[in-house]
């Protein structure tokens, strides 16, 4: 019982961690200078809530392709819980700036 309980620890441990790097991956992948390289890491980032996703796509908002920018707009308004209350004035003014 014990040695399967750790099995599922390391399995949900390897997850997670390999969805880290999928996100790491991806908020990379959001600097590139193919349009279409850009576009496919927002729609992956879409599935995930990690905290860093926000910031990530503030430079995103003001890309050349309206379906790029409104991804970019729903990826940081699914996550607006995320920004600490301290935070969600500056966020909503650099947000502005980009747009």
């Amino acid at each position: 019982m014990c040695v399967g309980a750790i099995g599922i620890v390391l399995i949900v441990f390897g997850i997670t961690s390999s969805a880290g790097d999928t996100v790491s991956i991806a908020i990379q992948q959001l600097k590139s200078a193919d349009a279409e390289v850009r576009i496919e890491a927002v729609r992956q980032l879409q599935t995930f809530l990690d905290s860093r996703i926000p910031d990530a796509m503030l430079p995103v908002l003001s890309d050349e392709g309206n379906s790029i920018r409104r991804l970019a707009a729903r990826a940081i308004g699914s996550r607006w819980w995320q920004i600490p209350r301290e935070k969600s004035e500056t966020e909503c003014a650099r947000a502005k700036r980009t747009i």
